[in-house]
């Protein structure tokens, strides 16, 4: 059977407006590893509107101006990663996947991002794993509902 994760929601489909900075936190108390996956939505017509801020932070606190940047999680920034450039108007949505081991890093990560030229509509949601203690119920995952078990094997024929 899968582990089971934890998981929250840092940024709820906000819309970065040009050069404003949308951010959200995750509490990663109690787990030893966190995948964020960001989505931007397609509706900006710039091929030259990549976020001018695209970055992961850590911090005690969930405030953002306590956050320092953890380098290999800042897009565009020395040592960091390069932000690929997000396609005009398609119905594709632009993906990034962020994995971050969080046993040396403070309690709260931080995702900060801001738009170039344009709005830009994005969500991420981010997933908990290797808990130091599994959760027992839904709540205790960050979610409104649970399922988990094994499926018989299927047999075509």
């Amino acid at each position: 059977m899968l582990p089971i994760s934890g998981f929250d929601l840092p940024m709820r489909a906000v819309t970065c407006s040009a050069a404003a900075t949308s951010s959200g936190f995750v509490d990663t108390l109690g787990y030893n590893f966190c995948s964020i996956d960001i989505s931007i939505f397609p509706g900006h017509t710039t091929a030259t509107n990549n976020p001018t801020v695209f970055k992961l932070g850590q911090s005690n606190d969930t405030y953002l101006s306590n956050a320092t940047d953890i380098t290999a999680f800042v897009g565009d920034g020395v040592g960091g990663w390069t932000i690929p450039n997000i396609p005009t108007v398609t119905t594709t949505p632009y993906t990034v996947k962020m994995n971050v081991d969080c046993r040396s890093l403070a309690r709260y990560l931080h995702l900060e991002m801001s738009a170039l030229g344009t709005t830009l509509t994005a969500t991420a949601y981010a997933n908990l794993y290797r808990a130091e203690q599994l959760p027992n119920t839904a709540a205790e995952t960050g979610q409104t509902g649970a399922a988990q078990g094994t499926v018989a094997a299927v047999v075509n024929g």
